[in-house]
C-alpha cells in the first residue's frame, strides 16, 4: 500500500501524516528506502517529504511500497491530475487536508516568522499570501469532488479519533474506537515530549488576529472558495 498524504500547507497535513503512519504501521525498510532515494537524488525532498511528484517518482514510490510493505510519504501537490492515473490502482491512496484559507494565511505567516523568511518567502503580509492560498483552496475544492479522502482541519483537531476511523475506512483497515483513541493519545504524548512538533491547533484564528480590513480583503478575493469549502464569511 502506498499513501500520498497531501493537503494545503498549514492545514494539519503533518498531523494527518503522523496519524497515517501510525495507523498503517508503515514499513521501516520502505521509509529508509525513500530516504536513501532522496540522498541519491532519485527523489526530491527531505526525510519522508517528497517535493516533486512526477511519473518517475510515483513509479519509484510504488515499487518501494510493493517491495517493502506499507509506505506513506507527505506531499503538497495542487494538481490532482498529476497522479490521478495512479489512483486507479488499488493500493495507492491520497488523503487530503484542508482548512479555512484565512487561517492558513495566518499559520503561514507564523511559519515565515519562525524561519526568518526562509519558508513562505513571498508571504510578507496577508495581501501577499492571498493569491497562493486562494490557488491552493481552489485545488482543495477539486480534491473534495474526487475519490480522495478529504479531512477538514477543524474536524481533525476537535475529533481526531473520528477522523482517524474515517481514514481507516478509506484505507480498508479495520480499527476499533479504542485503537483509534490510543493512536491519537500516543501522538499527543509524543508532541509533549518534543519528538514531534506541530502548531497549536486553533480554528477561526482570523476572527481574533486579522485586522478588519484584512478580513474584508480575504472575504472579497476568496469569497467563492471560502464558501465552497464550507466556511462562513462572518
Amino acid at each position: 500500500m502506498l499513501v500520498l498524504s497531501n493537503g494545503i500547507p498549514k492545514s494539519g497535513s503533518s498531523y494527518l501524516f503522523k496519524l497515517t503512519r501510525d495507523l498503517l504501521k508503515t514499513s521501516i525498510n520502505a521509509e529508509n528506502a525513500v530516504r536513501e532515494a532522496i540522498l541519491k537524488g532519485e527523489l526530491e525532498g527531505s526525510d519522508l517529504f517528497v517535493s516533486n511528484l512526477n511519473d518517475k517518482s510515483l513509479l519509484l514510490l510504488d515499487s518501494i511500497s510493493k517491495e517493502f510493505g506499507p509506505l506513506a510519504v507527505k506531499v503538497h501537490e495542487k494538481n490532482l491530475d498529476r497522479f490521478s492515473c495512479f489512483l486507479t490502482q488499488e493500493k495507492i491512496f491520497t488523503p487530503f487536508t484542508y482548512r479555512d484559507p484565512r487561517d492558513c494565511i495566518l499559520s503561514s505567516l507564523d511559519h515565515r516568522a519562525r524561519t526568518n523568511g526562509e519558508v513562505f518567502q513571498n508571504y510578507g503580509n496577508v495581501s501577499d499570501a492571498i493569491p497562493n492560498v486562494k490557488s491552493w483552496a481552489k485545488s482543495a475544492v477539486l480534491y473534495l469532488k474526487s475519490d480522495c479522502c478529504a479531512i477538514k482541519y477543524e474536524s481533525l483537531i476537535e475529533f481526531p479519533e473520528q477522523q482517524l476511523m474515517k481514514l481507516a475506512g478509506y484505507f480498508g483497515i479495520s480499527v476499533t474506537q479504542a485503537q483509534a483513541e490510543k493512536i491519537c493519545l500516543d501522538e499527543l504524548e509524543s508532541r509533549k515530549k518534543g519528538t514531534r512538533q506541530f502548531n497549536t491547533g486553533l480554528k477561526n484564528r482570523y476572527i481574533h488576529e486579522m485586522t478588519s480590513s484584512d478580513i474584508d480583503k480575504c472575504n472579497i478575493e476568496m469569497r467563492d472558495v471560502i464558501l465552497t469549502l464550507g466556511y462562513s464569511l462572518s
